[in-house]
């Protein structure tokens, strides 16, 4: 929240990332891949991932998604950025193909301790694998 209580359009963007995050954890508390967490609290916190794409055609390419399972914490701060903005843009290709119901689906059967692959194709409707394919 550094800076955040001087700036409104900041403090929106951090409150709507947090909540993300609460909502996220009503749904699932255990069992959401760290990507999927936090790539879907920041491409909820504002409508424009222009950053991420920038900061993915940088770097060449996203950072996998099965390196992101567990937290960022482990990453400096480019990788934590471009971490970041890999999961924000697969959570935004996620959320425009398969839509908020399957994914709010999808979070309550990896709380209830389904397995994420077992529950993504259930959910999802397709293999992981086959989500990953190109792009991740």
């Amino acid at each position: 929240m550094r800076g955040a209580l001087e700036n409104p359009k900041e403090l929106d963007r951090v409150l709507s990332h947090e909540l993300t995050h609460a909502l996220i954890r009503s749904l699932a508390s255990r069992g959401v891949p760290a990507w999927l967490n936090e790539g879907l609290a920041t491409a909820l916190e504002t409508g424009d991932l222009q950053w991420a794409e920038r900061q993915v055609q940088r770097q060449s390419k996203p950072v996998p998604l099965r390196a992101l399972q567990s937290g960022f914490g482990r990453l400096t701060g480019d990788q934590a950025q471009l971490a970041y903005a890999t999961s924000a843009l697969a959570a935004r290709r996620l959320i425009e193909e398969a839509g908020g119901f399957a994914i709010a689906n999808l979070l309550r059967d990896l709380g209830a301790g389904v397995d994420f692959e077992t529950a993504f194709l259930h959910r999802i409707q397709r293999p992981f694998s086959e989500f990953l394919a190109p792009h991740f």
